[in-house]
């Protein structure tokens, strides 16, 4: 009888053991996956950033254009005025 418990004891140890290795396994897997996400946002945003740097650039010279401009439509309309 002693020996059917031990058995039935180490069994469920076994079990057990079982039942933690996949559960560690399974928070592995997760880790693994979430690391993952985060790379693709990383690289998403480095994306984003560089879109933004082209595009304050892409403003700037807009900006300067249209003051050049601005400048030449001043001079055009003094002539008109004389």
């Amino acid at each position: 009888m002693r020996r059917n418990i031990l058995k039935a004891k180490e069994d469920q140890l076994n079990a057990l053991v079982g039942e933690s290795e996949n559960a560690v396994f399974m928070i592995i897997g997760t880790i693994i996956r979430l690391e993952t996400i985060n790379d693709r946002i990383s690289k998403t945003r480095q994306e984003i950033e560089t879109y933004q740097a082209e595009l304050t650039r892409l403003d700037g010279a807009m900006d300067s254009q249209m003051n050049h401009n601005e400048k030449i439509i001043s001079k055009f309309k003094s002539f008109l005025e004389d």
